[in-house]
C-alpha cells in the first residue's frame, strides 16, 4: 500500500550467503504498480502475487540461507534522535 500511495517502485533485493564470508546480492526486476484509483485493489493483490514468487524462488535457491526480515532503519531512526 505504501509503495501504492507514494507512486514508488518495489525493487526486491536479496543478500544471499554463498561460502564463508562470501555473500551476493540478488536483485529482481522492480514490481510496478497500476496508480489508477478503479485497478488499486487489483495492483495490490498483483503486486502480493509477484513478491511472494520472488521470494518463494530466492529461498528454493538458497534453502540453507538464513532469511531476517525486519527494519532496516529502525536502530537508524532511533540514533537519530
Amino acid at each position: 500500500m505504501l509503495a501504492l500511495v507514494a507512486g514508488a517502485t518495489i525493487h526486491p533485493m536479496f543478500i544471499v550467503r554463498t561460502g564463508y564470508r562470501i555473500y551476493r546480492i540478488e536483485a529482481y526486476p522492480p514490481i510496478l504498480m497500476d496508480r489508477s484509483r478503479e485497478a488499486r485493489s487489483a495492483a495490490q493483490q498483483l503486486a502480493a502475487q509477484q513478491w511472494s514468487d520472488v521470494l518463494k524462488k530466492t529461498i528454493v535457491r538458497h534453502w540453507s540461507n538464513w532469511f531476517v526480515f525486519e527494519r532496516v532503519f529502525e536502530t537508524l531512526r532511533k540514533a537519530d534522535s
